[in-house]
């Protein structure tokens, strides 16, 4: 079960269970969940759900969850056609759920939740 939080009117969190318990939350990333006061928009259909949030849309078609992000109307993240996946495991704590992302070759991206490191900055992936 997908679960879609707005955090502001640029910011959201998007958290993946395929049990749909999502009453703990461990993540020592996500520091402030207030980022500004937004009214969203949402369409909920038969194929997805489409958010705006005025400069930013959302969009997450249910057969996929592959989520869209766009900005001023302009595309500026996208899931592939696999978009999130949950991969079960055959013993207890063996699963694991992935998301697969579209990147251009210049594109950067930070963070991932590693602690170490001499950098944050990552290549995309080739």
């Amino acid at each position: 079960m997908l679960k879609l939080q707005i955090l502001g009117p640029k910011a959201f969190r998007v958290r993946f269970n395929p049990r749909g318990d999502y009453s703990t939350d461990a993540s020592s990333t996500v520091v402030n969940r207030n980022l500004g006061a937004v009214q969203p928009k949402v369409q909920n259909n038969k194929d997805g759900l489409v958010v705006d949030l005025g400069d930013t849309r959302i969009e997450i078609p249910f057969a996929s969850f592959a989520v869209r992000v766009f900005q001023d109307g302009q595309l500026i993240s996208s899931d592939t056609d696999q978009g999130l996946v949950y991969l079960p495991g055959q013993h207890p704590g063996q699963e694991a759920i992935a998301d697969f992302k579209r990147f251009p070759s210049e594109a950067y991206c930070f963070g991932f939740g590693e602690k170490g490191g001499a950098t944050l900055t990552k290549p995309a992936p080739p």
